[in-house]
């Protein structure tokens, strides 16, 4: 009887212990969602995009992902100029999200940015961030911060945004975002 209290207390000071651990982390997630604004957003579930790399055999939001392959070097992305987008001056970070699912993990597989003069044979930036899924054949969140430069954000300046597949392997990604944001004062 008297181990079965003490298992009772244990788990319920766990249960405690676990919600105001997720709260902390709500906290803290809030007051980094209140501490930037959005200026410029796109969002991409592939279904209504026509594109060579959409296909159906794998997915998390309706029917069609994007897939990468030994014919894909450079998925698709993002490609603007910078004075296409509102308030591009005031950018200060984008931040990228999406879905990836791989069938083992490929140390080579990257995810870019990348900026480039008006006439595009002038790289003024680059940096690439491997996609690590923890979990094998199986669908992983990928979230990616990149701070930007004020000086690389030139109104004719060309920002891309993309997925290197230099070993040219096969995986999917699906649900892919962009938010373009400025830190509040």
């Amino acid at each position: 009887m008297r181990s079965s209290s003490f298992l009772i207390v244990c788990l319920g000071s766990l249960l405690i212990f676990q919600s105001c651990r997720r709260k902390n982390a709500g906290e803290a997630e809030n007051q980094k969602a209140d501490s930037t604004l959005t200026l410029y957003s796109e969002y991409y579930d592939f279904e209504s995009l026509s594109d060579p790399g959409v296909n159906t055999e794998k997915a998390v939001s309706g029917q069609k992902s994007e897939m990468v392959n030994d014919k894909t070097e450079y998925a698709f992305g993002f490609k603007k100029r910078f004075q296409e987008m509102s308030s591009y001056r005031s950018i200060r970070e984008i931040n990228v999200s999406f879905k990836c699912w791989m069938e083992k993990k490929f140390p080579d597989a990257t995810f870019v940015i990348s900026i480039d003069d008006s006439t595009e044979t002038k790289n003024i930036m680059w940096e690439g961030k491997p996609i690590v899924c923890p979990k094998d054949a199986s669908w992983n969140d990928i979230r990616y911060n990149f701070k930007l430069n004020p000086s690389f954000i030139q109104p004719g300046s060309v920002l891309k945004l993309y997925i290197w597949n230099k070993g040219k392997n096969k995986f999917y990604y699906d649900d892919l975002a962009f938010d373009f944001v400025k830190l509040k004062k």
